[in-house]
């Protein structure tokens, strides 16, 4: 494929929606580019640290509009707040259009849809051709070949990774339930300094039974992962990425968008959905978790029989089928 395919990534990227739109285009974009494709980031206003992180690994992007910079191949769209009225302007200028989504909305004027939820089958959402359920889950292959723990051991070292939260609720909410559970753990905590929390859950927790180690700004998950004997996380993206990783979790909602990843993901086993329980049972979720190794064994053994690490590559195969009938 000639190096004048260009396409035009637009994605939500300002920190309020976190990361997970920027870290899954940034994986199809990386073999997009592997297999010959010029690729452009349009990016929200006040997006610093996704313009950074873009940088780093090479690419073009910018908070400009660059829509009327074409000719385009074909445009990415991964953002709800996208499929409105600028959404039709990509289609007229920039098709075929392929959306990214958690839910299965299908606007007007979408080539191709893309929703890796696990329980998700079949290859049409309302009559546009769609790539559903895990096989097609944009993730870098590397935390596939995470090399494999041993989850039948002790549980010491939990990560605790909620994403973006306006309110130290959630997190100290978390940080009490484990503080509960009749033995000492290692915690470590992932929270961005930019977080509104950041400096305050020192002095929260002072005092408290367990060890607590507040990482922040762009961890290396892979390594927290591999060193890790139990995730409590939100949905989207990084519940994929522990999945393919094989580490066991307990799993909350973080927004209402991740319901439909997380049920699917409960439903296939490679996680507990701790969404809307009362304090109370996700105490005895959470014991039963630590307590019982074939619990964790199980979740990570399908794991990593559900998620290869190949979804952008599936994708791009698509792609070259977009292009050779538009």
């Amino acid at each position: 494929m000639p190096l004048t395919k260009r396409w035009l990534f637009r994605v939500s990227s300002h920190l309020r929606h976190g990361r997970g739109h920027v870290a899954r285009c940034t994986v199809l974009a990386e073999e997009m580019r592997e297999k010959g494709y010029n690729v452009f980031f349009q990016l929200d206003q006040e997006s610093i640290d996704a313009a950074t992180r873009l940088k780093k690994k090479g690419f073009t992007c910018t908070e400009k509009n660059i829509l009327n910079d074409g000719p385009w191949s074909g445009c990415i769209v991964d953002g709800y707040e996208l499929l409105n009225d600028e959404f039709k302007k990509y289609v007229s200028k920039a098709s075929p259009v392929v959306v990214i989504n958690d839910f299965l909305e299908v606007p007007q004027g979408t080539s191709l849809l893309i929703n890796s939820a696990f329980h998700l089958k079949g290859d049409k959402v309302s009559d546009v051709p769609a790539l559903l359920g895990p096989n097609y889950a944009l993730i870098d292959p590397q935390f596939v070949n995470i090399a494999r723990k041993d989850y039948s051991i002790e549980v010491k070292k939990i990560l605790v990774s909620l994403g973006r939260t306006e309110s130290p609720e959630k997190i100290i909410f978390v940080l009490k339930l484990l503080e509960e559970i009749k033995k000492h753990l290692d915690i470590n905590l992932v929270i961005d300094s930019y977080d509104p929390n950041f400096k305050n859950i020192y002095d929260l927790t002072h005092g408290w039974k367990n060890k607590i180690n507040v990482i922040s700004d762009a961890p290396d998950m892979f390594s927290l992962l591999k060193n890790t004997d139990l995730v409590i996380g939100t949905g989207g993206v990084s519940l994929i990425e522990r999945v393919a990783a094989g580490v066991p979790s307990l799993t909350i909602l973080g927004a209402e968008n991740q319901r439909l990843t997380i049920e699917g993901a409960a439903s296939m086993g490679v996680t507990i959905d701790g969404s809307d329980m009362p304090p109370n049972e996700l105490l005895k979720i959470t014991n039963k978790i630590i307590e019982n190794p074939e619990v964790r064994v199980s979740m990570s053994d399908a794991g990593r029989r559900i998620v290869d690490g190949m979804g952008a590559n599936r994708v791009v195969g698509l792609l070259d089928l977009l292009l050779s009938n538009k």
